[in-house]
């Protein structure tokens, strides 16, 4: 049985290439003074084992809280704060390339899947993408969430989707034509933190989601299910 959620496993927000996780590990490295063995220096290359003989004596408070500097995470198609990645091509979990493997149809056949389609995800990373000051959103402790959180205003909110399109090469006719039609509004500060929440749902979750059933629908012969996330909570922004 295959169960998926949030983008599954083509997640645009956290699915890299292996070689950009590779040299966002060794600036992690570098940044927590990892030494080169032969030269006693860390701005030599450093082997992966060394890389890993270095990191695994560090404690995870540490890893974590360098793992946020702009230096490490520059990379990411969106940056958030915190969060992990999906390596596409690896010789160890994939043994190869993901998009290769589902571009061939090698996989299982004779699976049952459920979807479940996730309409409110965007709004809790919303306020964890980087430089999200610059769009009104504030918070003290992470997923911890009141309406005061995201506080948008014109000015935020066309920084909003001017970041969010940069950071997803979106070109001034996508902009334009879809962007401005579907999502962008000059109201009141409720409807454009919704909008704003369902444009990341939608471009970071659901349309990933969507092409990803596509796919395994052309290969597998099992039972199909769905369903719809629509949880909120007073404390959900």
């Amino acid at each position: 049985k295959l169960i998926l959620m949030s983008g599954g496993i083509t997640n645009l927000l956290y699915s890299v290439e292996n070689s950009t996780v590779d040299n966002s590990v060794r600036t992690l490295a570098q940044q927590l003074n990892c030494k080169n063995n032969k030269s006693n220096s860390s701005n030599k290359l450093l082997s992966h084992q060394e890389v890993f003989n270095c990191l695994i004596k560090k404690n995870a408070s540490q890893i974590a809280e360098e793992s946020e500097n702009a230096n490490v995470t520059y990379y990411t198609n969106i940056p958030s704060v915190r969060g992990f990645n999906i390596i596409l091509n690896d010789s160890v979990f994939f043994n190869g390339s993901v998009f290769e493997e589902l571009k061939n149809g090698n996989m299982k056949y004779n699976v049952d899947v459920l979807f479940g389609m996730p309409n409110n995800d965007g709004s809790f990373f919303l306020p964890i993408l980087k430089n999200a000051t610059q769009f009104g959103c504030t918070y003290g402790n992470i997923f911890n969430y009141t309406n005061k959180t995201c506080e948008f205003n014109e000015t935020t909110y066309f920084n909003f989707f001017n970041f969010t399109s940069n950071a997803l090469e979106f070109n001034t006719s996508v902009f334009n034509n879809t962007i401005k039609k579907q999502y962008y509004v000059s109201n009141d500060n409720n409807t454009m933190r919704q909008n704003a929440s369902k444009f990341l749902t939608d471009v970071l979750f659901r349309c990933r989601l969507i092409e990803f059933a596509r796919k395994i629908n052309i290969k597998t012969h099992g039972t199909y299910y769905a369903y719809y996330f629509n949880m909120t909570s007073p404390e959900h922004i």
